[in-house]
């Protein structure tokens, strides 16, 4: 199949992994002459795909599971009745054995888990499933004849697979196997019809053999049966795939998610104790600064000068090492209890906190309808931070004077969505997909920020069960939400 040119459907929703998924393809392709090339064209909606399996030829399709519009098991089963032969395989994020269980049952060819999926593997994977599906056709197609001429060449055409094939019946005895089967399984001699298979089976099912091999290598064998008619009578079809590869990789990377969970603790632990250790003596640093500050008129201009800048730039170092302690607690506090939260009440409490910075910005903060408010569940301290952050946000970055309003929706999903609205010079498209990042900053001369809020407002939400949202339009001012459980 080396100089073929596969025609792959990818049916993905997400857009920056499609891209991914092609650039590596891409990659691989030309640096390697020996193998399949695929040709992949990628829809984001299942009804564009419908519409091109309709007019179009191609070889598999690559079916994400998580697509919105669509649960994945219909989709497989639409595909399925539009092209029963079509080859499919199935991508997740989620590694679910009773729903790959369920896709090979409605005809997946294969289950691939999106963050295991190699360029190697995924090429292979899609190689072996077009070859299979043109096998099982050729295999289905020759239930019906008894020819020997036919068996021999459908017996050639399996030992050129890595696929171990199998023909049992029910009394245990093989009827067919091809090459791929006794080396997969470790068969002595060579593989002769009406010998014992030598393994239990569940039928219709797909299980996993574990074995050693002759040299004492563990191995794990993937074996799918399925119940069929063969030559009049009833017997079972049993693939089997040595996927040892395919769990050594996935043992490592657990053992790697493991060690970086530890060094991520490590680094919370680092930073925590080190913004401890700079804020105690820089507390010293403010304060005797302050006191040289009420004794200004004593000291030249330039001095003067000198001790507001030490307690202006104190003071911000005060709030990054503030939000990095912050930080440090979202990111490794997990035995928060969560209670029913007065949001209205807590809203009121950060206005009366913001009182002076409202004043010093000469701005207007308008809550509206705040006794129709739900209760929520939540984190107190957290939230509160949450609603200073938006609120500051919108007194530094909206109209001159600013004016803000504060409101409440609750949604029809058991949620409610809380929104902070300025009258600012609103923002683009490109800064609000990066807003919640670490260390993005607007570009305005007039605000000096460090960047760590919104991202630490986006943890705390994520962490709550909520999710941020920002609308915005040039001339038109923002909208910052978050949404959080209805208690």
């Amino acid at each position: 199949m080396k100089n073929l040119v596969l025609k792959v459907l990818s049916i993905e929703d997400d857009i920056a992994y499609a891209s991914l998924l092609q650039l590596q393809l891409t990659r691989i392709q030309a640096n390697r002459s020996n193998i399949p090339q695929v040709q992949l064209t990628h829809v984001c909606v299942f009804t564009e795909a419908e519409a091109l399996l309709k007019t179009e030829h191609y070889d598999l399709v690559l079916l994400d599971m998580s697509l919105p519009e669509i649960q994945g098991i219909d989709a497989l089963r639409r595909i399925r009745t539009l092209m029963p032969v079509l080859p499919v395989i199935v991508l997740t994020a989620l590694d679910d054995d009773d729903l790959a269980l369920m896709a090979i049952r409605l005809g997946a060819q294969d289950y691939l888990i999106k963050d295991e999926i190699t360029t190697e593997l995924l090429l292979r994977t899609i190689r072996h499933a077009v070859l299979r599906s043109h096998i099982l056709t050729d295999l289905e197609s020759n239930y019906v004849s008894e020819s020997h001429t036919n068996s021999e060449g459908l017996a050639r055409l399996l030992d050129h697979i890595a696929d171990g094939v199998s023909i049992v019946d029910d009394a245990g005895m093989i009827r067919f196997a091809n090459a791929a089967s006794a080396g997969i399984l470790q068969w002595n001699g060579k593989t002769d019809r009406y010998r014992p298979f030598g393994y239990t089976f569940p039928v219709n099912a797909t299980t996993e053999l574990e074995m050693k091999d002759r040299d004492g290598i563990h191995r794990t064998v993937e074996m799918r049966v399925s119940s069929i008619d063969w030559q009049q009578q009833q017997a079972n079809l049993i693939l089997l795939r040595d996927i040892s590869e395919q769990k050594r990789a996935a043992l490592a990377l657990e053992q790697y998610a493991r060690e970086l969970e530890v060094h991520i603790e490590d680094l919370d632990a680092f930073a925590h104790t080190v913004a401890h250790n700079l804020k105690a003596p820089l507390t010293h640093i403010i304060l005797a600064a302050d006191l040289l500050d009420l004794n200004k008129n004593s000291m030249s201009v330039d001095g003067s000068h000198y001790v507001a800048t030490i307690v202006n730039y104190g003071r911000k170092m005060t709030e990054i090492i503030d939000d990095l302690l912050l930080l440090a607690e979202v990111r490794s506090r997990e035995d928060l209890l969560l209670l029913p939260l007065n949001m209205t009440r807590l809203s009121h409490d950060v206005e009366l906190r913001l009182k002076s910075l409202i004043t010093q910005y000469n701005g207007r903060v308008i809550i509206a309808n705040a006794e129709v408010w739900p209760q929520v569940i939540g984190y107190s301290p957290w939230l509160e931070e949450v609603w200073i952050n938006y609120i500051t946000n919108g007194l530094k970055y909206g109209g001159r004077p600013p004016r803000l309003e504060i409101g409440c929706t609750a949604l029809p999903n058991g949620m409610a969505r809380f929104w902070v609205r300025d009258n600012g010079d609103g923002i683009t498209l490109d800064e609000q997909q990066a807003l919640f990042q670490p260390f993005f900053r607007l570009q305005t001369p007039s605000v000096d920020d460090h960047g760590l809020g919104l991202s630490i407002v986006r943890r705390i939400i994520e962490k709550l069960g909520g999710e941020v949202h920002v609308e915005s339009k040039i001339g038109e001012g923002s909208e910052f939400s978050f949404t959080l459980p209805i208690a």
